[in-house]
């Protein structure tokens, strides 16, 4: 009797040390498919690679051996599969990359070297993937060596083999542009400026030219001839001959004034002899 009371003495006494030691935000814990952590960058958005040494742990729930941690997000783990062995126990599932990170996102490891302090609750290693773009997410805490740290690149599935079904990632209700703006509010823009300048400009729309086009596109009669209204000289261009002839009339009419004249002045001195001599 007096050894079990020291037994579970000693047992209070290393819970207890172990709360005591942990870090705030870098003890992470797998007890079942329902309660469980993950690490993940501080701030929504981030490259997971780019804050692997500086992870805050994410839970499904306040849990007492992850001290610290933070709540997930609702909606962001979609499925979770609970694993146990001799030696390990582990959580593999599906993610919903549109929520707090970055869907776009190849991921990143977080692990017993990083961030620094970072530990499992109960196991002596630990190593854990979030990989938006897959979207999957793993973490596997150890007490032997089947925690391999140096392969991130290998992926979740290689690394932790497990159970990653999950149901389709809800469809977003707009996809974000490289500007950060949904392409639908881009798309509207652009409508309302284009129907804009056409207003302010007196210019048709992409619609109006479209139906003019579509309107157009079998020439009609009256677009290929003169309107009755114009006058007939501006219909017609004169002939070579037509030239021909009035040069001709102009230059006879200058041959006459110049045989006239001689005619003329002695006709007068013809009259002028008379009138003296009579």
């Amino acid at each position: 009797m007096h050894f079990s009371g020291f037994a579970l003495l000693s047992s209070l006494l290393a819970g207890l040390s172990v709360s005591t030691n942990a870090d705030p935000g870098l003890t992470v814990a797998v007890i079942s498919e329902t309660e469980f952590c993950t690490f993940l960058p501080p701030a929504p958005g981030e490259i997971i690679s780019d804050w692997e040494w500086d992870g805050v742990a994410f839970c499904t729930q306040a849990i007492a051996t992850a001290p610290g941690a933070q709540i997930l997000p609702a909606g962001f783990i979609l499925s979770a599969h609970f694993e146990q062995g001799p030696d390990y126990v582990q959580i593999t599932g599906v993610i919903n990359p549109n929520i707090y990170v970055n869907a776009t996102d190849e991921g990143g490891q977080f692990d017993t070297r990083a961030p620094v302090n970072a530990t499992c609750a109960g196991y002596t290693s630990f190593v854990n993937l979030v990989e938006p773009s897959n979207p999957d997410f793993c973490i596997r805490c150890c007490n032997g060596d089947g925690c391999p740290t140096g392969k991130s690149a290998d992926g979740c599935a290689r690394i932790v083999p497990g159970d990653y079904s999950g149901p389709p990632v809800p469809s977003q209700s707009g996809v974000i542009s490289s500007s950060g703006v949904p392409s639908s509010a881009v798309a509207n823009f652009s409508s309302i400026l284009t129907s804009s300048v056409a207003a302010s400009s007196g210019l048709p729309s992409s619609s109006m030219i479209t139906s003019s086009l579509s309107s157009s596109a079998a020439p009609t009669t009256s677009s290929s001839t003169v309107p009755t209204s114009v006058p007939i000289i501006l219909q017609q261009t004169p002939t070579t001959s037509a030239s021909a002839s009035v040069a001709s009339a102009i230059q006879a009419s200058d041959a006459f004034s110049r045989n006239l004249a001689p005619a003329t002045m002695a006709l007068a001195v013809v009259l002028a002899v008379a009138v003296v001599v009579f």
